[in-house]
């Protein structure tokens, strides 16, 4: 079954149709690609976030959500140095 998932971070959000089962992380990684691929082209920025919510149109209606730490993300899209400088700042923010 084909639901409309969402990823979003802290000023912004993608959503993106995939099967109801597919695997939370897999569809971050593909929002966060998305939105990334999107800022090469324009002069805007984002704040990613330390974390990431994932969730989908059935889960939003009963309040549940899937919470993934954004550097794993951005490193399986191949941003490795965001991710590291990311980790970075989360761990002087939080620990």
């Amino acid at each position: 079954m084909i639901v409309t998932w969402t990823v979003e971070g802290v000023d912004w959000s993608k959503n993106i149709k995939a099967n109801i089962d597919s695997d939370p992380s897999e569809i971050a990684t593909r929002g966060v690609e998305s939105i990334l691929e999107s800022l090469k082209t324009e002069e805007d920025s984002i704040q990613l976030g330390a974390v990431l919510r994932v969730f989908h149109n059935r889960m939003k209606d009963e309040g549940e959500h899937w919470i993934i730490y954004a550097p794993t993300i951005l490193a399986n899209a191949g941003y490795y140095q965001d991710a590291e400088e990311l980790k970075q700042a989360a761990e002087k923010e939080f620990l």
